[in-house]
Formats: structure tokens, sequence, C-alpha cells
């Protein structure tokens, strides 16, 4: 009676488990016996195809490989060697010199520019962006204006973080310095208000992003003038973009207009709360453009890359702002290429840099070195940067060529400057800051003060 009950209870429930229903239909006879075994094995239809169904299950999750392979003795040490790759692939992504990061350059450099940067954006929006862990040499450390202490010569220039959405993960991933923008009477509430976050945190929150930010304000004067005490009581500095310096018979007339409107910036910066932030003048960048012909000219050692109307119009330029009050003056060496830069075999730097180079040597020259120089493009390796720097620029900025080279440029860079400064003699970056400008060149290395004199 009591194993009819229990039947009756397992059939109706189906799912009744394999072991319950052979001991409901355990017969009273011995099992040994042939009959009582042919007995015992016999079940409903319906629950004979549930127990079928089970043991198939169980044994094809006890044949598969991830089975078999947690059963064995090396089990443990699969799981410790699974953990510890995935631990050193998260680590990897993280830190900027990590060869993992050849990846992302190759992905992003197939892309659209404009695409490309807007996912930047977005993963530095995250804080998802890799970290620089290495120390920067310490001779790469500049002051070249009270206020603006960079602790490397490379900074992020203005067109890549347009809408100041993570300065501070820029900062971490290697920058000294970025500089959002260009800002216009559109985006400046927006942009003003991620300022303000940034400035409003702790000190303990904001210790790792050590650096210098600045902001490009871009629009008329008008705009310009009413865009500089919302945006610079939140940044360093403030770069005013300069729509054209026309280069003709009336080049005094521009110089005196140029120099009224820079006075008129630094007057509104200086009174706001302790003096307000530097102020820095941008080229148009028909200024920095490299005309095709120059290439040929340069090659053939004729004459020199900048033409005389450019020249002129960069002087001018120069001379306004420094009598105006300004801080320093930035040339925009910006390309919509991507194409490798062609270079010239004897010096080694691109001809765009030798371009640029000579344009900075004129700015240099009429004011004496007293204007900070900034270059914004023009610069592929630790070559470039250092002609730049001994043609007279403070620090040199990167945009579009992370798109191409991936964030461990950034690194890449530093540590080739650093080399390259080592190599030629120079102590400290400052030293180098303009050096073709101060003593002529003599043939073949300096003497490398870092060790044996190299002939």
């Amino acid at each position: 009676g009591k194993a009819c009950g229990r039947a009756l209870r397992h059939e109706a429930h189906p799912s009744a488990h394999r072991i319950g229903l052979r001991l409901a239909f355990r017969p009273a006879t011995s099992s040994s016996s042939p009959a009582g075994r042919a007995q015992a094995a016999q079940l409903p239809p319906h629950l004979q195809s549930i127990v079928d169904d089970y043991e198939k299950r169980q044994i094809e999750a006890s044949s598969g490989w991830l089975a078999q392979l947690l059963k064995s003795r090396i089990a443990g040490l699969a799981g410790v060697g699974l953990a510890g790759s995935l631990m050193y692939i998260l680590y990897s992504f993280e830190d900027v010199a990590s060869d993992v990061h050849a990846l992302s350059a190759a992905c992003s450099s197939r892309m659209e520019p404009d695409r490309a940067r807007r996912i930047w954006l977005r993963i530095a929006a995250w804080n998802f962006l890799p970290r620089d862990y290495e120390k920067d040499d310490p001779y790469l450390i500049s002051m070249p204006s009270s206020g603006l202490r960079f602790v490397s010569p490379v900074g992020l220039g203005a067109g890549f973080d347009k809408e100041a959405v993570a300065p501070a993960a820029f900062l971490d991933m290697g920058f000294a310095s970025v500089e959002v923008g260009p800002v216009s009477m559109a985006s400046a509430e927006a942009a003003a208000k991620r300022l303000e976050q940034r400035q409003s945190r702790s000190y303990i929150a904001s210790a790792a992003h050590l650096g210098i930010v600045g902001t490009a304000i871009a629009g008329n004067r008008e705009e310009m003038l009413h865009l500089l005490p919302v945006l610079g009581k939140h940044v360093d500095y403030v770069t005013v973009e300069i729509p054209s310096v026309p280069a003709g018979q009336d080049m005094a007339q521009t110089e005196q207009d140029l120099l009224n409107f820079v006075s008129q910036v630094v007057s509104t910066t200086s009174a706001m709360p302790a003096g307000g932030p530097l102020v820095f003048l941008r080229l148009p960048a028909a200024c920095s453009q490299m005309p095709s012909k120059a290439v040929t000219s340069m090659a053939n050692r004729r004459e020199g890359l900048v033409s005389a109307e450019s020249r002129l119009a960069v002087a001018a330029a120069g001379r306004a702002a420094l009598a105006g009050g300004a801080a320093g003056l930035v040339i925009s060496a910006h390309r919509d290429s991507t194409a490798p830069l062609e270079r010239d075999e004897v010096s080694g730097s691109s001809w765009e840099t030798l371009f640029v180079a000579e344009l900075l040597g004129e700015v240099y020259r009429q004011t004496g070195g007293r204007l900070v120089l900034f270059v914004d493009g023009a610069v592929e390796n630790g070559q470039d940067a250092l002609s730049l720097i001994e043609a007279g620029a403070s620090l040199v900025q990167l945009s579009s060529v992370l798109l191409s080279a991936g964030p461990q440029f950034v690194r890449r860079l530093k540590d080739e400057l650093s080399q390259l400064l080592m190599r030629e003699g120079y102590v400290s970056l400052d030293e180098a800051v303009g050096a073709s400008h101060r003593q002529k060149r003599r043939r073949g290395r300096r003497r490398n003060r870092w060790g044996k004199r190299e002939e």
C-alpha cells in the first residue's frame, strides 16, 4: 500500500527524481533474481522518457571538455593562469606605454577622423583612457612664464576636446597641458559648466590631474571679449584666434589694429579675480600653411621656405602681442591629410616642421625671445619636436596625430625627446628653447655634458 501511494504521488509529479521513481516501484520480491530486476526496470512510458532524458543530459554534461578540465588535477592551475591573464590584459589597457594600444591605433586610423575623435572623447568621458605611469625626466620641466609650469613640452592642442569633455583624462594620459575648444558662443555654457566642475574638485580628487588647462575662443571680436570672463576664470590661459593678418602695403595699420584688440583682451582678463588667465594669440592657419613649391626651393637650398609676406605678417602679430601685454603666440600647423610628412635627408625633420621652425625663428628674433611660443601640429617624432624647440617653441601640441599613432605616441615622443636632449648635451629644456638663435651651431655634435665628448 505504501509503495502504491508513493507511485501515485510520483505520477502526479512527472519531474520526480530518478531514484525516487525506482524506490516507488521497487517490488517486494528480491531484486537479486532475474524476475525482480526485470520488474524493477519497468516504468510508465511518460516517466521512463523523463528518466532517459535526464540520464542523457548527465552523460553529455560529464563528457564535455570543460567538465573534464574542472575534474582534472590541473583545474586549479588553469584557473590561476586564466585570472592572471585577465589581470595582465586589464593592466595593459590601462598603461599607455603598453604595445596593446597599437591595436587601437590601427582601428582609429581606419575610421573617419571625426568619428574616431568622438569615440576617443566618449572613452575619455568614461575615464577609460590609458594612463601614463612612467615618470617624466626632470630636465623636461620648463617654466617659460610666471604661472606656466610644464612637466614636459608635450600638450594636447585645440580642436580635439572641443567641448571640454574630459581634460583630466588627457592629463592622466601624459599630456603636460590640455587646450580645449575652440569654444564659440553656442557651446560656451556647456564648456564653462564642465570646466567649473573640474575646478571645484577637492585637492585629493584632482591630485592625479596635474597640468595646465587652457581654452581657445572663437568668434568675432565682440563675441570673444564676451566669452573671456565666462571661460577665463576656470582655466590657466586663453587663446584668442586671429581671423587674419593681411600682409600688404598698409602693414603698419594692420599691426596697430591688432595691438588695440590685444590690449582690449588683456585689460578684460586683468580685471578678473587674481589677475585672470594668461592671454595667447593664435595665428590663422593661412599664415602657417606651407606652399607646395616651398619644398622644392628648400631642397635646392637656394631660399627659405617662408615667403616675405608671411614673415611680415608673423612678425607684425608677434610685435603686437608683445606690446599689447599678451603672454605668447600659438602657431597652428594642422593638416587635412593623414599621410606621413616628407622629410629632409640632412636634418631628419619634415619639411613642414622646417617651415614652421622658420616662422618661429622670425617671431623669436622680432620679439627677442620674450614671447612664449606654442606650435600646434607638425610633429611626428622627437626630432621634429627638438627642431621646433630649438627654433623657439616652449610647447608642442598634438591633435590629429593621436588618431593615427594611438595613445602610446605621447609616451614615445617624450622618451625620444629626452634621449635627443641628452645626446645634444642640453642639461634642461629651457636651455634648448631658442638655442638655434642664441649661438651659431657648430658642425658636428655639441659637447655632451652628460658624459664623454662626442666628435
